[in-house]
């Protein structure tokens, strides 16, 4: 920074030395020819007295052209006085002041601009605010964290582990808190660091496995399954990983292998545990030839939802491919959606309101559902492409809206916010 400061004063004053030097060349001229002509009339009038002594000029000819030449110099000076350099001398003075502060204004205002100075004034907020952050999302996992906190907290994070590349936990973390603002994309990007430094951290493992899950991709879900597959032989005794190895042979069409874990969890868990009826729920769809949408017990809770799209951002819609409607819990700080159903924009659908139906069946994770929470986000947004993690110049609408379980609510959402 010290070294681009040096250089713009110096580029500061060789810009102001091209700019005044003319001036002070002009002035220097100007000066010059004022002092010019009182010499030259003082030198006629010697030349004048030479020539009476010499008696080459009679008397009454020599007072006449003394007056002649004092009169012509009489003249000049009038005339330099009326001269409109002169006259606008002062106003030659605000032009060249003008000239020379107007562009290093407009220089810095377009360095500021482009350099974004507010953006990096909140970088450094940010940075200031990591421990504090920290402490409130990390140690405290305090419900209450707002999106825009965890944004910041992402930011910070990845300003630590640019210099800090070797951080297998912050890495983890990162992934995390990515997970929770739906960017996938990144927050796969992050666990594959944090796997490059430790290939077999059961944490970082589990949570990479989650994501590629929640992308609906299909090349994720295979490579869901093997982490998955590996982590199983770290960690036998983890019923989580078990139950999401299942789901993940499910969404593989693998239904044999699914059952078989699910077998083998029903006959570790006690009848009174909760999670054997959800084991039975999964056995059966599958025995039957469900899915793993399928299983998720309907109790009748649902949300129509009539999704809008504000007038102004109908000019944007050719670049939109899909539309993601789900649904959040609003009283954690888990973003995973508890529902979620994607529809592909047509040319028709773009400018008419679009009917979605949520429900329990539209559960992406077993035993995760509409019917487990009080208070959900209610989200919809354009996306430019299948994965559902929100990207830069996508536009979404969200509302907050109670969970009447066993009940069917009407809502109508407007998308209205773009993407940063």
């Amino acid at each position: 920074m010290t070294v681009f400061i040096v250089f713009a004063v110096a580029l500061i004053v060789v810009f102001l030395g091209f700019v005044f030097m003319p001036f002070w060349f002009a002035k220097r001229t100007q000066n010059d020819t004022g002092i010019s002509n009182p010499e030259v009339v003082k030198q006629r009038l010697s030349e004048l007295e030479v020539e009476k002594r010499e008696a080459l000029l009679s008397i009454s000819d020599f007072e006449e052209a003394v007056v002649e030449t004092k009169l012509s110099l009489a003249d000049e000076l009038e005339s330099d006085d009326e001269d409109p350099r002169a006259a606008n001398q002062k106003t030659s003075k605000w032009l060249l002041f003008a000239t020379a502060i107007l562009p290093i204004v407009a220089a810095v205002w377009v360095y500021a601009d482009i350099n974004q100075v507010e953006e990096l004034k909140q970088w450094q907020r940010v940075q200031n605010a990591l421990p504090e952050l920290g402490q409130k999302i990390v140690v405290q996992a305090n419900n209450q964290v707002s999106r825009e906190e965890l944004a910041e907290f992402a930011l910070a994070l990845r300003t630590k582990l640019h210099t800090q590349k070797e951080d297998a936990v912050g890495w983890l973390l990162l992934g995390r808190v990515l997970t929770t603002l739906t960017d996938m994309q990144g927050a796969i990007a992050a666990f594959d660091k944090s796997l490059e430094i430790e290939p077999e951290r059961p944490g970082t493992l589990f949570s990479y496995a989650q994501a590629l899950l929640l992308t609906s991709d299909s090349d994720n879900i295979v490579r869901a399954q093997r982490v998955l597959e590996q982590l199983e032989q770290i960690t036998p005794q983890d019923n989580n990983v078990a139950g999401l190895l299942a789901v993940a042979y499910t969404r593989n069409n693998a239904p044999e292998k699914a059952i078989a874990i699910w077998q083998r969890l029903q006959s570790s868990v006690a009848p009174d545990d909760p999670m054997y009826n959800t084991i039975q729920q999964q056995l059966a769809a599958l025995q039957t030839g469900g899915s793993i949408t399928e299983s998720s017990a309907d109790d009748g809770t649902e949300l129509r939802v009539s999704v809008s799209i504000a007038p102004e951002l109908q000019v944007n819609l050719d670049a939109m491919g899909f539309l993601f409607v789900f649904v959040q819990d609003a009283d954690s700080e888990n973003r995973m959606p508890v529902a979620v159903k994607k529809i592909p924009l047509t040319h028709k659908t773009q400018k008419e309101a679009i009917s979605v139906v949520l429900s329990n069946q539209n559960a992406m994770l077993q035993d995760f559902n509409l019917s487990k929470i009080v208070n959900g986000r209610l989200i919809a947004r354009l996306s430019k492409d299948e994965n559902v993690a929100s990207a830069s110049g996508e536009f979404q609408g969200e509302m907050l809206v109670p969970i009447q379980h066993g009940q069917s609510k009407n809502y109508s959402l407007k998308i209205d916010e773009e993407l940063m």
